[in-house]
């Protein structure tokens, strides 16, 4: 790295970060923010602004800074999601397994599969279509074993809210006793 290079967008992006927070710290103000700038020269003119410094000037002016106690957190990427692979052999044996324990045979899948708009048979359902199959006879399952699927509690939530709002009478009165008959 030569010393008379300008400053890049990331270092101009750091001094402004470094700037704010000592700003918000109450460790630096405009005022001293800007007096720190003048105290450089490029070209025999005192700095104005962050993008006028050199890079030797910035890492210095960021060096300035970290002494003042501003402390550099890079950013944490997150990890890309990657979407799973499905295997359709495998939500086959599992469909396979659910209709035994119901007692039912393929052409009660296949009919689940149909009212979902999925093919006729599930040897062309994809991967994704099979396992949307296989939840709905799990939950099928459940639900003749006495054990339904419940809802989350922010569903409940909102289904109290809406028939709060159904049951309010419409004159406003709370009590039998405030209505006229």
């Amino acid at each position: 790295m030569k010393p008379h290079f300008r400053v890049n967008k990331k270092q101009i992006g750091l001094i402004h970060v470094a700037k704010t927070d000592l700003i918000a710290k109450g460790v630096l103000d405009e005022e001293s923010y800007r007096d720190l700038l003048a105290q450089y020269k490029v070209g025999g003119k005192p700095v104005t602004s962050s993008k006028n410094l050199l890079q030797w000037q910035a890492d210095a002016l960021l060096a300035h800074f970290k002494n003042c106690g501003w402390v550099y957190v890079p950013k944490v990427k997150k990890a890309p999601v990657r979407k799973q692979v499905r295997n359709k052999q495998i939500h086959l044996e599992a469909i396979q397994t659910i209709l035994g324990a119901l007692g039912k045979d393929w052409a009660y899948a296949e009919g689940i599969a149909q009212q979902m708009n999925y093919p006729a048979k599930l040897e062309w359902c994809s991967a994704e279509q099979l396992h949307q199959v296989q939840i709905a006879l799990t939950y099928q399952e459940r639900r003749l074993a006495g054990d339904p699927p419940q809802p989350r509690p922010e569903t409940l939530a909102k289904r109290r809210q809406k028939s709060a709002g159904r049951n309010a009478c419409a004159t406003g009165a709370t009590e039998l006793e405030d209505i006229p008959f």
